[in-house]
């Protein structure tokens, strides 16, 4: 698949060069032209692709704006917005985050993801902005220059990129141009709290939760407002937040798609339609949400209900590598779960994550095991890649007595 064509009326731009595609796309977003981002490095079948855009309505290859997502399941999915919308969302942030005296935004994450996309790309498409699309954790050095120098500068991270950046910037050295830093797409990172304040000492940091489907934000929370890693804060102007009878998070957006294409079918997103997050949530009488996990990931064992978003917090709060968790069933058939450590830890540091579970934990929510590897696969925003991860060989460093 080419970085940079025309499928069907739709200019197509890849993940593998969009940096040198930069001027036609901003050319093809300025038209009336619609516009797909293909992220060719995530392994999706090109022939799928092409059935999938060949499935919408030729009615959207104006004025329109398509994001490929895997979504929760694993199953690839088209989501179609509106050019308008992601420029309404991209003033929302703007607004928001006061970004005002922000001049650039540097790039450590693709931008064929749709959280870098409208947080960065449309943000300084539609606000004058410059874009600077750095080599990342492949050329730490000249990156961490980009981020030490420079005029007022935002960026979008996940928890673990972050991780691994902090590593590389000593103490007295902190990176002094960004004033915004953004995550999404992965647990915020609170254990390293300390960590972000010498890394960023004039930043402003914020949580950014949402989905593809909500183009894609659907509440952003300064770090000093958040009451803990789960919390989510209050819905964005324009946006809708409520539960459903399973629990799971659902929304309505001013914002959000217009249609999906998935399961080999296109379908449209009428304007009243509430659309599930796949995470299931608690509300707060404040207004507040509260995030419990995946939908995948909060099960009911022994009549109680488990969170393993919340044990990973737990655990990475004393345990200084990589965590992931795998579901499992337990001998009897019912769900459960396995953790995942990575590097293989000490007999003290094990000790140490086995505390937090008996500590804080029923015995009903503990993990099945503790699995451990000595590198943990990773996605391309260095977040557990869990296709890979279950088709690696783990030892078991612990398992729950029976």
């Amino acid at each position: 698949m080419r970085s940079a064509t025309v499928h069907a009326g739709w200019h197509l731009v890849g993940d593998d060069d969009l940096a040198a595609s930069h001027d036609g796309l901003a050319a093809a977003w300025s038209s009336d032209r619609s516009v797909v981002l293909a992220p060719t490095r995530r392994g999706v079948n090109p022939a799928w692709f092409r059935d999938a855009l060949d499935r919408l309505p030729a009615a959207l290859a104006h004025d329109h704006v398509a994001l490929l997502t895997s979504g929760s399941t694993g199953t690839p999915r088209l989501v179609v917005g509106t050019k308008s919308r992601a420029r309404a969302m991209a003033s929302c942030i703007h607004v928001h985050q006061d970004n005002h005296a922000v001049a650039r935004t540097v790039t450590l994450l693709p931008l064929t993801y749709s959280y870098a996309f409208v947080n960065q790309w449309v943000w300084a498409h539609a606000h004058d902005r410059t874009l600077v699309v750095s080599p990342g954790l492949a050329d730490v050095s000249a990156t961490r220059a980009l981020l030490r120098d420079g005029p007022d500068t935002m960026v979008c991270l996940v928890g673990p990129l972050f991780s691994l950046l902090a590593r590389h910037v000593p103490d007295g050295e902190p990176l002094t141009s960004v004033t915004r830093v953004n995550f999404a797409g992965a647990p915020f990172p609170w254990p390293e709290r300390a960590a972000l304040a010498r890394v960023f000492p004039r930043a402003r940091v914020f949580n950014n939760y949402g989905c593809t489907e909500a183009m894609p934000r659907l509440t952003i929370t300064a770090m000093d407002a958040l009451t803990g890693p789960s919390d989510l804060g209050v819905p964005l102007p324009g946006v809708e937040l409520g539960i459903d009878a399973a629990g799971e998070l659902r929304f309505r957006s001013a914002y959000g798609a217009v249609g999906l294409v998935e399961d080999g079918a296109y379908r449209e997103v009428a304007a009243d339609q509430w659309l599930g997050t796949q995470d299931v949530a608690v509300a707060h009488d404040d207004g507040r949400f509260a995030l419990l996990g995946r939908r995948s990931e909060v099960y009911k064992r022994h009549g109680e209900k488990v969170s393993v978003a919340q044990q990973l917090e737990a655990v990475r709060a004393v345990w200084v590598g990589q965590a992931a968790a795998m579901m499992e069933r337990d001998p009897a058939g019912d769900p459960a779960h396995v953790v995942v450590l990575a590097p293989t830890p000490s007999a003290d540091q094990l000790r140490a994550v086995l505390k937090v579970f008996r500590a804080r934990f029923p015995r009903a929510h503990w993990p099945l095991r503790v699995d451990c590897v000595d590198t943990m696969p990773l996605l391309e925003t260095n977040k557990p890649d869990l296709q890979a991860l279950a088709a690696t060989v783990r030892r078991v460093c612990w398992q729950l007595p029976r």
